[in-house]
């Protein structure tokens, strides 16, 4: 079996998503980056609240003038699901539980050291799913997540409101899979999954959040990489010189080849964080700028719905307010059961949809 650390696959595809409800998400989105951008912020907020909307600093959620509530990007929520090969090979649920709780820590770790302004909520399962471990394993198991074929994965994702999926698998073809935003939108959002070997999850590999990173818009280094994007900097960072002390890579990069020594960095590339006093990256490699510019985005792929629970009355945009479990939220704001409410329009974020 080769070897899970050398080798990486170029990524499957880029997909771009948009329709007319994706396109008014992402418009508030932008809003709400304009809110949280420093001085621009205090603009944003007193034209927010002139026209009835609210922010919560406490809960990092805005509730727009429409009424869509959107989250303020600072939290990004991850489902990680496991197979049940993983948790025999691995050695039990306990010690799935500790790789994917280090996974967790690890992650986050390199998030702050890259300075950004974000961090990962998470939660795991186990699914009933039998990955193939010939060398397409990771596309077979990227394309099951995605299409609905796992049981109770898609439940899981949208009940819970996980912004990203990552489906844990034992393939050692190679660390991971996952789909690359090409364009900051929502729409993206039924693409959000990767996948990843579990045995690549430790912190030499970092595969789970180089994975993670291809869904927040992040390519690998300019030499390995086939896919284009709207950030002509959004690339990778390695180096490869006669010093060994300054072979280096980031998250994102490929391993140079004949570079033994190299070190994978914990960090996202970035001009303004060094290593051992060299720099991460430049402008024209900049991992960071594009997840920045992306974070709010990215963690509004799913609404941390904040509202309360309305029995019979308006639900959804109209107020904030949830449906009780059980029942739909309708395109026109009410709860129910009926086929009016649970029908193709119903509004996900304030009710279940079948």
């Amino acid at each position: 079996m080769p070897s899970p650390r050398a080798l990486m696959p170029p990524h499957q595809r880029s997909l771009r998503g948009m329709d007319a409800a994706a396109a008014a998400a992402d418009a508030d989105a932008e809003f709400v980056r304009r809110l949280t951008s420093g001085d621009a912020g205090i603009d944003a907020l007193a034209e927010l609240e002139r026209a009835g909307g609210e922010f919560d600093e406490f809960t990092g959620s805005v509730l727009m003038p429409s009424g869509r509530r959107l989250d303020a990007g600072s939290v990004v929520r991850v489902l990680w699901a496991y197979t049940p090969r993983v948790e025999t090979l691995a050695g039990g649920a306990a010690r799935v539980a500790t790789i994917i709780n280090g996974a967790f820590t690890s992650a986050n770790q390199v998030l702050t050291n890259s300075g950004l302004p974000f961090i990962l909520e998470a939660a795991y399962f186990k699914v009933s799913y039998t990955e193939s471990t010939a060398s397409d394993g990771h596309s077979g198991a990227l394309t099951a997540a995605a299409t609905n074929v796992i049981p109770s994965l898609w439940s899981v994702h949208d009940s819970g409101k996980y912004d990203i999926v990552q489906l844990v698998i034992d393939n050692g073809y190679y660390c991971g899979l996952g789909y690359v935003m090409s364009s900051a939108t929502t729409g993206f959002a039924p693409s959000a999954y990767s996948t990843v070997h579990w045995g690549c999850m430790d912190t030499s590999n970092l595969a789970h959040i180089h994975e993670m990173g291809h869904n927040f818009g992040g390519l690998h280094d300019r030499a390995s990489n086939t896919l284009t994007t709207a950030w002509p900097y959004g690339y990778g960072y390695r180096s490869c010189p006669s010093a060994t002390a300054e072979r280096v890579k980031s998250v994102m990069a490929y391993w140079s080849p004949n570079c033994p020594g190299q070190y994978n960095v914990p960090v996202f590339s970035t001009p303004t964080r060094a290593w051992s006093g060299y720099a991460m990256g430049d402008a024209n490699t900049d991992n960071v700028r594009v997840f920045k510019a992306n974070a709010v985005t990215i963690s509004n792929f799913r609404q941390s719905v904040t509202g309360t629970t309305t029995s019979l009355g308006q639900c959804g945009s109209a107020n904030g307010k949830q449906c009780p479990t059980g029942q739909c939220c309708s395109q026109y704001n009410w709860c129910g059961t009926a086929a009016d409410w649970c029908g193709t329009d119903c509004q996900r974020t304030y009710g279940a949809c079948w």
